[in-house]
């Protein structure tokens, strides 16, 4: 199932075909490298915890796996988490970076890079996420791949190294739960502030 969903998604997820949206394309810049690297956290139970370190533009960046994930860094401009059954698949990556881009967020651009993507997606619903101290534009969408259909839910949030997307695609049948993970992997991450300072906090036992 893996397979199945990264090759729509790539492990570059909705990414858009040669030839569309060029427009939105032009205003996307060229991938931003992550400098990722895993470093395990609390043993909590029999799980261990892992965290996702990144360096973009003098800022740190970290993302909580969420229990029973694992991290792939599929690409230097992109990490993705996977669960143990594969029907859950989150990514995160710097969708255009520069402080720029990140003032210039709206709406209408993020929509436009999403239908981009795959001929048959579907914007379901529109409202706002937040990801460290900062909202922006989010979308719950659905597509097929493979004559099955996958349910995804996409949040731009401006930062000061650009516009940050965090990405969740799942089957439909286990969509809600997936999207509790998505959520708190959004209310996890952190990014440094201008000092430099990186606040990590203690992942707590869900009993």
């Amino acid at each position: 199932m893996l397979l199945a969903l990264a090759s729509v998604c790539g492990l570059g997820l909705l990414a858009e075909p040669a030839g569309r949206a060029v427009a939105a394309e032009a205003a996307r810049s060229e991938p931003t490298a992550l400098n990722a690297c895993v470093r395990d956290g609390e043993v909590i139970g029999r799980e261990q915890h892992r965290r996702v370190f990144m360096n973009v533009e003098g800022r740190r960046l970290m993302l909580v796996a969420p229990q029973g994930f694992r991290a792939i860094l599929a690409s230097p401009d992109q990490v993705v988490l996977v669960n143990r059954d594969c029907s859950c698949i989150l990514s995160f990556r710097v969708a255009a970076a520069g402080s720029s881009a990140a003032a210039s967020l709206n709406a209408d651009l993020c929509r436009a890079w999403l239908t981009a993507g795959p001929g048959d997606l579907k914007i379901r619903e529109e409202f706002s996420l937040t990801a460290a101290n900062q909202s922006g534009p989010a979308f719950e969408v659905s597509f097929c791949a493979d004559g099955l259909l996958r349910v995804s839910q996409v949040a731009f949030i401006p930062s000061p190294v650009g516009v940050l997307e965090f990405k969740l695609i799942s089957s439909s049948e286990k969509f809600q739960a997936a999207k509790a993970e998505f959520h708190g992997l959004l209310l996890g991450f952190r990014i440094s502030d201008a000092n430099g300072k990186l606040e990590i906090l203690p992942v707590l036992s869900e009993s």
